[in-house]
């Protein structure tokens, strides 16, 4: 019992001593120790405050989620703010997520991993984005908007890598608005050649006459077949040849008029005119002097023999041809006087010789001068008024002028007046000797000076004779001169019995023929006088035997006409045809007991059998001429014209077209002007240069295409593809198309360039626009620039705090266009607002304040982020408090003694040991006693043992109790 006792009594002791030693603090299911103002988390692996709820496994209003603890990474973050999901609008830093907009869609600022903000140069390629290489920087590959890899044909224009242009053609090709390499529009004035669409050059503008056409087609040399007007070509031919109508150096046409000098086609002037009389003719073939043998009229030239001589049928002044009627002397071929005509008896000789005055040495006949000796004197040989050679008539007969000279003026006589011998035919009826004299043949008097009369033997053709048979006139007919002496020939309506004329009534009559024989039916010769139509001497082919013409139906039998039969009627129903053929089935006339005939005995598909039966029926689509108008298969009337009955419905100008018999019906039998003439077929033809209303809208006659009217003879409208260069509506470009988002757009009904601000969307290459509102607003839903308004683009929009025209982050407007504060996400490096850091979040309890200066130890906010966690932060330089200085935990073993509770220690040596004077008493340091569990072995009090490790072997203080119990050492 005393045993007992002594051994229960160290036992009580040591639970005394154990419950004084009772820590505030409390262990947690992992080990840990929270201290005072904490407890564990619901999993035991932190330590919380004791007035949150977050890590408590429960999720409270205001927690996303509550894990049972407060680390983050693991499905649920610290502060119990994020489920650490992309999408739920929380940004979990530890999940490497830069942005979360509450969703996991792409294309709207934050990528669907919440990975990416979506800014092209992030080094992450987005959803709308083909490449990302971590810079906004154009020609490295990806260009500065990470829409492109900066490769000709992907459609997208990289100038830092040359392009100009790219349509998106895989493999690339020419000739299409741009080329192969992208390099080129393949338009003229981009300084590249671009041979596929035609040019020969391109010298980097639109200018002619400096090398290179205005459309570069040209490389403005004489002979390449191409007009450079700017280098002053007219022409160009493609050759250096002149007199081919394009002169050798292709500045003329060779036409007269051009002011060149064109002398390989004979020009030897040209004052660009084709006028004459200015010193250069209009065909520009003489220099209009006398003696270039070119007669130049308009100078007054009459002719031009290229010499200055006179005499040779031109006068040196080429103003005469020198002949008689031209209105000048020309003294040197004789001429006294010209008046412009070749008339005697009006002062002027016919002649030119004389100016018809008595005197002039000129004996003018006409105008009854016998004489002139160049004076007007009397008694010289002439008289006064050269009327006279004063000779005849003065009984003298003058040797070789004179034949008589009876002294009187008697020219009835044997001497006349003119002191010649009279003779037959001087006009002069010579008395006893003539009947008549006038002076040659007349209706009265014969030719050898008798009195004309019919039957004198002499033909007077004047008088109208023929012929003339001397004798009396009853007497004189012959065979071929009648009586009244004109030639007998058969109706001459004289009947001469001397050519066998058994009548002659002038032709035709009852009773004569025409050959002069006795009129009858029968005789072979057709006498319409007697009503005959034909007389072949009986019947005949063409003529019945009663001078009629043979003709069926005409009820005479004529079996040499071919006739069968004359049953004299026209009718083709009867046994006799009116071909005069006996009916049969063939012969194409329904005959009694036929169905039809159509004139053979075969089928033929035209609705008639070779026995004159029917074959098919209507609506059958087989169309049997001899019965059917027309056949559309079917028996209805379905208003192409064919009824149900297989006739033709409808007629020509009643409005409707029947298409299987009309090409048109304009309501008319007229032909009205509109191409539908009165048969309602088509009239005209596109180009005919006549407007056809009814089917053309225009025509102007010609195959012009950039006129007001087309080769299809429809209106030149804006889209259709030609350019109008005719007023009053004129286009400068014409794609086409209808569409107003292209290079060319229709305005007010004329096609133009598109531009930006002309209120089309132009969405093609080269200038592709995102929008075009038409004015010049820039503020507003479409920038002046033709750009959609974007955060970015320099100009503040409704909805944007700001825009500084970049996409940097880091000044003080952020790349969406919101101005730059602390707890956006973005580090404003800009003053006034610069910040050391930017999380995107309120906390303070990570490596960014929520003043937006980089989390320190000292700053009184527990830093729960890597790589810096702390563990804690008084805000104070303190060591002796539950906080170092370092942001860690003052702990038992540290070398800072804590004094401030709820846990304190009274020693810290600075070490882990338990085996010195200060060791660890649940997390406090305390002065090593004996009965504190471990057992001291610094001096200088150093124990053998402590009885909480050493039981019954150590005694109360703290030394070994040997030999008793035996076991004890």
């Amino acid at each position: 019992m005393r045993r007992a006792l002594k051994l229960l009594l160290p036992g009580l002791a040591l639970a005394a001593t154990w419950a004084c030693f009772q820590p505030a603090s409390k262990p947690c299911s992992s080990g840990l120790v929270c201290p005072e103002g904490t407890r564990c988390s619901n999993d035991g692996t932190t330590c919380v405050a004791s007035a949150s709820t977050c890590g408590d496994g429960t999720q409270d209003q205001g927690e996303a989620c509550d894990d049972g603890n407060i680390l983050s990474n693991d499905g649920c973050r610290g502060d119990c703010q994020s489920n650490e999901q992309c999408g739920n609008g929380a940004v979990d830093p530890l999940k490497l997520e830069l942005c979360d907009d509450g969703n996991v869609d792409g294309g709207d600022g934050c990528s669907a991993d919440c990975r990416s903000d979506e800014r092209c140069g992030n080094g992450v390629i987005d959803e709308r984005e083909v490449c990302d290489d971590g810079n906004v920087l154009d020609g490295d590959g990806c260009s500065s908007t990470c829409r492109s890899i900066e490769i000709c044909g992907n459609g997208i224009v990289d100038v830092a890598k040359g392009e100009v242009c790219d349509d998106t053609l895989s493999p690339a090709a020419d000739g299409d608005g741009c080329s192969a390499d992208c390099r080129s529009s393949e338009m003229c004035g981009n300084r590249t050649v671009d041979v596929v669409v035609g040019e020969v050059c391109d010298d980097g503008n639109r200018d002619g006459g400096d090398g290179c056409s205005v459309d570069c087609l040209s490389a403005e040399v004489c002979g390449n077949r191409y007009v450079d007007a700017p280098r002053g070509e007219l022409c160009d031919d493609g050759n250096l040849d002149g007199g081919d109508g394009c002169s050798f150096d292709c500045r003329s046409d060779e036409t007269c008029g051009n002011k060149v000098l064109d002398v390989e086609v004979g020009e030897v002037c040209d004052d660009g005119n084709r006028d004459g009389g200015d010193g250069c003719s209009f065909d520009c073939r003489s220099t209009e002097f006398c003696g270039n043998r070119y007669v130049d009229t308009p100078r007054g030239e009459a002719c031009d023999d290229g010499n200055g001589d006179a005499g040779d049928g031109c006068s040196p002044d080429c103003r005469s041809n020198e002949t008689c009627g031209n209105a000048i002397v020309d003294t040197v071929k004789g001429e006294t006087c010209d008046d412009g005509n070749v008339v005697s008896l009006d002062g002027c000789r016919g002649d030119c010789k004389s100016d018809e005055r008595c005197g002039n040495s000129v004996t003018d006949p006409l105008k009854g001068e016998v004489c002139d000796d160049g004076n007007n004197l009397s008694g010289d040989g002439c008289s006064a008024d050269c009327l006279s050679g004063e000779s005849c008539g003065n009984s003298q007969v003058d040797p070789g002028t004179e034949q008589c000279d009876d002294g009187n003026a008697d020219n009835t006589d044997a001497c006349l007046n003119t002191c010649q011998v009279p003779r037959c035919g001087d006009g002069f009826v010579r008395a006893g000797v003539e009947q008549c004299d006038t002076a040659g043949e007349s209706a009265t008097c014969n030719s050898n000076c008798t009195i004309r009369r019919c039957g004198d033997g002499v033909v007077n053709v004047t008088s109208g004779e023929q012929c003339d048979v001397f004798g009396v006139p009853t007497a004189t007919e012959t065979a071929t001169c009648d009586s009244d002496c004109t030639v007998a020939f058969c109706g001459d309506a004289h009947r001469n019995v001397a050519r066998s004329e058994v009548c002659d009534e002038g032709g035709n009559t009852l009773l004569c023929n025409a050959n002069c024989t006795a009129a009858t039916c029968g005789d072979g010769y057709l006498n319409t006088a007697r009503g005959e139509q034909c007389d072949t001497a009986g019947n005949s082919s063409f003529c019945d035997s009663d001078c009629t013409p043979a003709r069926c139906g005409d009820g005479f039998l004529n079996p040499n006409a071919l006739e069968q039969c004359d049953d004299g009627n026209t009718s083709n129903t009867d046994n006799c045809t009116n071909a005069c053929r006996m009916a049969t089935c063939g012969d194409g006339f329904l005959q009694s007991g036929e169905q039809c005939d159509d004139g053979n005995t075969t089928n033929d598909g035209n609705g008639c059998s070779a026995t004159c039966t029917r074959l098919g029926t209507c609506g059958d689509g087989v169309r049997q001429s001899a019965f059917e108008d027309c056949d559309d298969g079917n028996t209805v009337d379905n208003g192409n014209g064919c009824s149900a009955t297989c006739t033709r419905a409808g007629a020509c100008g009643d409005g409707t077209i029947q298409s299987l018999f009309e090409d048109c019906d304009d309501g008319n039998t007229v032909d009205n002007g509109n191409g539908c003439s009165t048969t309602c077929t088509r009239l005209g033809g596109c180009g005919d240069g006549v407007t056809q209303s009814l089917f053309e809208q225009c025509d102007d006659g010609n195959a012009v295409q950039t006129d007001n009217c087309l080769n299809a003879c429809v209106d030149n409208v804006c889209g259709d593809g030609f350019n109008d260069t005719v007023g009053p509506r004129t286009d400068t470009c014409d794609d086409g198309n209808l569409s107003n988002n292209d290079n060319c757009v229709d305005v007010s009904g004329q096609c133009r360039a598109a531009s930006c601000g002309d209120g089309y969307v132009d969405t093609t290459l080269p200038s592709i626009e995102e929008c075009d509102d038409g004015n010049a607003v820039n503020n507003d839903g479409c920038r002046n620039n033709c750009t959609l308004p974007s955060c970015g683009d320099g100009v503040v929009q409704a909805g944007e705090q700001c825009d500084d025209g970049n996409s940097s982050n880091t000044d003080n407007c952020l790349s969406n266009c919101q101005s730059s504060t602390c707890g956006d996400g973005a580090i404003d490096l800009q003053a006034p607002g610069i910040e050391a850091c930017d999380d995107g979040n309120t906390s303070n309890f990570d490596d960014c304040l929520n003043t937006c200066a980089v989390a320190s130890c000292g700053d009184g906010f527990v830093d729960g982020q890597g790589p810096s966690t702390e563990a804690c932060d008084d805000g104070n330089t303190t060591q002796t408090d539950n906080c170092l200085n370092t942001c860690v935990l003052n702990v038992c073993g540290d070398g800072f003694t804590d004094t401030v509770g709820p846990r304190t220690d009274t020693c810290d040596d600075g070490n882990a040991s338990n085996t010195d004077d200060c060791v660890d008493v649940s997390g406090q340091c305390r002065p090593a006693s004996c009965g504190d569990g471990y057992v001291d072995a610094q001096g200088p009090s150093t124990e053998d043992c402590d009885p909480p490790n050493a039981g019954a072997c150590c005694s109360m203080m703290c030394t070994a109790i040997s030999g008793s119990p035996p076991t004890c050492p």
